[in-house]
């Protein structure tokens, strides 16, 4: 008598994957929302030059306004928005893996529990 073949349970489906690739989403969107471009050479000058201003300068309104210059220097990274929905997904299917761990049986599945030894029992009692 031939077993039928089973199917091998889709990875998806076991809690720990899910978990671990909810790390990895996590880990991957945080960077990609902190990635900036680099900066050119024309950039670096001008941040070398505001610098060398800001620090000759006692004013207090042209330290501001240098500062202010100098964060448009340094641009938002561009997928900053992209990368927090990217961890924020992440961090759902952790804590949909997590869950499902903890909803998880214990033992085989009752399709592959092994039939009670009814004679054994007999025996005994």
């Amino acid at each position: 008598m031939t077993m039928p073949l089973r199917r091998p349970t889709p990875l998806w489906q076991f809690p720990i994957s899910l978990a671990v690739f909810g790390l990895l989403l996590m880990l991957g969107g945080w960077s990609l929302s902190t990635w900036r471009p680099p900066m050119g050479d024309r950039a670096i000058d001008q941040e070398s030059r505001i610098n060398q201003v800001r620090d000759m300068s006692e004013d207090p309104e042209l330290t501001r306004r240098l500062d202010r210059i100098a964060g448009q220097a340094h641009p938002m990274p561009p997928f900053e928005m992209p990368g927090r929905l990217i961890i924020f997904g992440g961090i759902a299917l952790f804590a949909v893996g997590v869950v499902r761990m903890y909803q998880a049986p214990k033992g085989p599945p009752r399709d592959e529990m092994p039939e009670p030894d009814i004679v054994h029992a007999e025996e005994h009692g």
